[in-house]
C-alpha cells in the first residue's frame, strides 16, 4: 500500500457536528428506516439528558469521511436525520409563536449558506430516495 490511512477521533456533541458541517449521505446508503419505536427512544433519552438526570448522554458514534466541502456520513444518518427533523419541528412551532430570534438560531443549525448560489442549503443531504422529502421538511423556514 503506497498511501497512509489516517484515522482521527473527536468527541463532539451532535449539535456541534450539525452546526459546523455540511453532511451528505452517499447514494448507496440505505434509506431512512427508523420506526416510531426508535424515534421515541431517542426523544425519551434526549428528554432525560436535558432534564439533567444524566451527567452525560452518549448518542452514539457518527462516522464521517472528509470530502471536498462536506463530510460524508458513513454511520449515524438515522440519529442525525431524526435530530434535524426534531429541530425543524421545534423551529416550525416557534415560528408559529413569532419567536423570530429562536427560529433564526435553529435555522442556522439546519441550513448553511451557499454563497455561490446565494441560497440556504440543508446541512444534511440524505440519499436519493429520501433527499426530496427531507429537504422540503427541514429546509429554510422562509420557503
Amino acid at each position: 500500500m503506497s498511501g497512509k490511512s489516517v484515522f482521527d477521533f473527536e468527541h463532539k456533541g451532535i449539535g456541534a457536528v450539525i452546526a459546523h458541517n455540511v453532511l451528505r449521505v452517499p447514494p448507496n446508503q440505505r434509506e431512512y428506516s427508523w420506526t416510531e419505536r426508535e424515534v421515541t427512544g431517542l426523544f425519551e433519552d434526549l428528554g432525560t439528558a436535558i432534564n439533567g438526570r444524566w451527567d452525560e448522554y452518549f448518542l452514539g458514534t457518527v462516522v464521517t469521511v472528509a470530502r471536498a466541502g462536506f463530510l460524508e456520513v458513513v454511520d449515524g444518518q438515522q440519529r442525525i436525520a431524526t435530530t434535524l427533523i426534531l429541530l425543524a419541528a421545534i423551529r416550525d412551532r416557534l415560528k408559529a409563536e413569532k419567536d423570530t430570534a429562536s427560529v433564526e438560531s435553529i435555522e442556522r443549525m439546519l441550513t448553511d449558506i451557499d454563497r455561490r448560489q446565494s441560497a440556504h442549503i440543508s446541512r444534511l443531504t440524505l440519499n436519493t430516495d429520501d433527499a426530496a422529502f427531507f429537504h422540503a421538511y427541514s429546509g429554510d423556514a422562509s420557503h
